[in-house]
């Protein structure tokens, strides 16, 4: 298990991490999952031996990757984590209909 490629390991780390991020902390924080997806792509590089397999290379790939997905994604997933208006003006109108069919249901008046 220990005799792996550096790029074997950046996937494994890269899946722990958004494996973390996404099941266990819910897109609380965005941190791991930028982490996540540069060591994926870092391990994705040096497989196909763009980048060289050293610890400094990797470092180095992973941290500009890092800092790019977040300028990137920072605001689509900014705005997947905000609550939107529409779900809560739409509630209380549902329950209204559902309150008035079930009182034409018990009078029986159309």
């Amino acid at each position: 298990m220990f005799d792996m490629s550096l790029s074997q390991w950046l996937f494994m780390l890269g899946i722990g991490l958004l494996v973390i991020e996404i099941a266990f902390l819910g897109f609380a924080t965005f941190v791991l999952f930028f982490v996540g997806l540069a060591m994926l792509a870092t391990g994705g590089l040096m497989a196909m031996e763009i980048v060289p397999q050293t610890i400094n290379s990797a470092v180095i790939t992973v941290s500009l990757l890092s800092i790019a997905a977040a300028f990137i994604l920072w605001k689509p997933l900014k705005k997947i984590q905000t609550p939107s208006d529409a779900g809560i003006d739409m509630f209380p109108r549902l329950v209204w209909r559902d309150i008035c069919c079930e009182l034409k249901a018990v009078t029986n008046k159309p």
